[in-house]
């Protein structure tokens, strides 16, 4: 039953941020980070990715996910765990109880949408606002911001 309130909660909660009919683009700022990290993946490689989401609903807290993106072409694609402050494991310890996966995509213009696999639902488009290896960005309902790491080779 808690598993199945927490969905309707979640799926409720990310309607703000469902996909608009209109054509989302990143400002301006995005195209030089953008290009750096798809020139990365043109010869294969990954890169590590973190994003957090800041809510104003204080009910919410914060929510962590943490992955990667990969692949060459338009689009790139990469998968992530999400974990939340509000969650907590039998210690009471935050980011630690229920995790939840994500598929997420980041277009050429830097649009980042994301699909929560667990829940089965669809969030996005996200338009960043870019500062070195940042992209941040208000969005009714929060903020979002997304770090890109280290680039890595895959495992063979």
């Amino acid at each position: 039953m808690k598993k199945m309130i927490l969905a309707l909660v979640s799926a409720a909660a990310a309607v703000p941020f469902l996909a608009s009919p209109e054509i989302a683009r990143a400002d301006a700022t995005c195209t030089s980070l953008v290009s750096t990290v798809r020139s990365h993946l043109a010869q294969g490689q990954f890169v590590n990715v973190m994003m957090s989401q800041h809510r104003q609903d204080p009910h919410w807290g914060t929510q962590y996910s943490e992955g990667f993106l990969g692949g060459t072409g338009p689009t790139i694609y990469g998968r992530a765990t999400e974990y939340f402050s509000i969650r907590r494991n039998s210690s009471q310890i935050p980011f630690s109880g229920d995790a939840e996966n994500l598929s997420w995509n980041l277009d050429s213009n830097g649009v980042l949408r994301i699909h929560n696999d667990s829940w089965n639902f669809d969030f996005g488009p996200i338009d960043f606002t870019c500062k070195g290896s940042m992209m941040t960005v208000y969005q009714p309902g929060g903020v979002f911001t997304l770090t890109f790491g280290d680039y890595f080779w895959p495992i063979s």
